[in-house]
């Protein structure tokens, strides 16, 4: 089970990419020349797996340099008698990271009289890896498992529940005839 596909970045027109698209793909201008794509990493069963297709193909820009950032929000996480963890996230054809174990479970530690801060949930489970190579083709296929030892609680209703943030150089193409 997966969280479907983006559908764009077409930008409004008015030269800048700001703006929330299908299926929760937002972008916004970070600077002059630097734009954010994030959609959402999730999926709601024991064992899933996740991905999105992260679309960079506006034609009134140039795309450079490009970094992923994946977020993931702690649920069952805390290896409690067993595996717990995310087996994988990947781009493309490659694995950037294995066998994560973010080390928290939210509802547990509540339930303990400790909760969590909620500065604590989100965990960055990759940091800034260059996927220029990958976005060349104006799409970025993003995908996540987490093991079937995940099995309670939620985040909003996925066991599995991040973003995928992609932040790129871009210069604006003049398009005049």
């Amino acid at each position: 089970t997966g969280t479907g596909t983006g559908t764009g970045a077409e930008g409004n027109g008015a030269g800048t990419l700001d703006g929330v698209f299908v299926n929760g793909q937002t972008s916004q201008m970070l600077g002059p020349n630097l734009i954010r794509v994030s959609a959402p990493l999730s999926c709601p069963e024991r064992g899933c797996e996740a991905w999105v297709n992260i679309v960079l193909n506006d034609p009134s820009v140039k795309f450079g340099q490009c970094a992923l950032t994946v977020l993931v929000n702690q649920t069952d996480f805390d290896n409690d008698h067993s595996m717990e963890i995310i087996e994988y996230i990947g781009v493309g054809a490659r694995n950037l990271t294995t066998n994560v174990q973010p080390g928290h479970n939210p509802c547990l530690e509540r339930d303990q009289g400790h909760p969590m801060d909620p500065a604590q949930i989100p965990v960055t489970v990759v940091n800034a890896v260059d996927v220029s190579q990958e976005t060349a083709s104006g799409i970025l296929n993003v995908f996540g498992k987490i093991s079937p030892y995940v099995d309670e609680c939620a985040s909003n209703g996925y066991l599995f529940h991040g973003v995928a943030q992609v932040d790129c150089q871009v210069t604006l193409v003049n398009n005049t005839r």
